[in-house]
């Protein structure tokens, strides 16, 4: 009995994670599609980087950066600070997980883990900042007054964010409209 079981909550477990790699692929090629039509749309430089996981904050950054110097006159580096905070995250994601690993195997102590933890906060906290406010201006500067509505969507529906990011990707909303020059009036 307890052999049929354990096949049973195995297989159950194997259906389980084949599904969350799915909605994961399928996640991944929404939004990258999206970042990458917006990109080639609004003329940003490299909108193939939007295939890769980190580079596509950089692509990302530079739409909510172009949207704020276009409506408000400033920058805020979001095409810099994104990737390279991701980046930071993703590493100290890994290096927190080996520490988890050893504290399990009691090779470390709750006071390293802990200490480690403490020191490395700003890290997710400045990534999850950021990241949060650039995709408010990119989806404001595609979406335009629906722009809060999507971004309190993305916020809360796990699965939202490559969907609008594609249903707004050719859209300019937001945007003001381009002047024309003087040559052509």
């Amino acid at each position: 009995m307890d052999e049929q079981m354990t096949g049973l909550v195995t297989g159950a477990l194997m259906i389980l994670m084949a599904v969350a790699v799915a909605v994961w692929a399928v996640g991944f090629v929404t939004q990258s599609a999206a970042v990458y039509t917006m990109a080639k749309r609004r003329g940003i430089r490299r909108p193939y980087l939007a295939w890769f996981p980190v580079l596509r904050q950089c692509i990302l950054g530079a739409i909510a950066d172009q949207y704020l110097y276009v409506t408000r006159g400033r920058s805020r580096c979001y095409r810099v600070i994104l990737p390279v905070a991701d980046f930071l995250w993703r590493l100290m994601a890994s290096f927190m997980l080996r520490l988890a690993w050893d504290l399990l195997a009691e090779q470390a102590s709750f006071d390293l883990f802990f200490g480690m933890l403490g020191l490395l906060s700003a890290v997710p906290m400045t990534y999850l900042v950021s990241r949060l406010l650039s995709r408010y201006w990119v989806l404001r500067s595609c979406a335009g007054k629906n722009g809060v509505l999507a971004y309190v969507l993305c916020v809360t529906v796990p699965l939202a964010e490559p969907a609008l990011l594609l249903w707004y990707c050719r859209s300019d909303r937001g945007m003001p409209p381009r002047k024309q020059e003087e040559s052509q009036k």
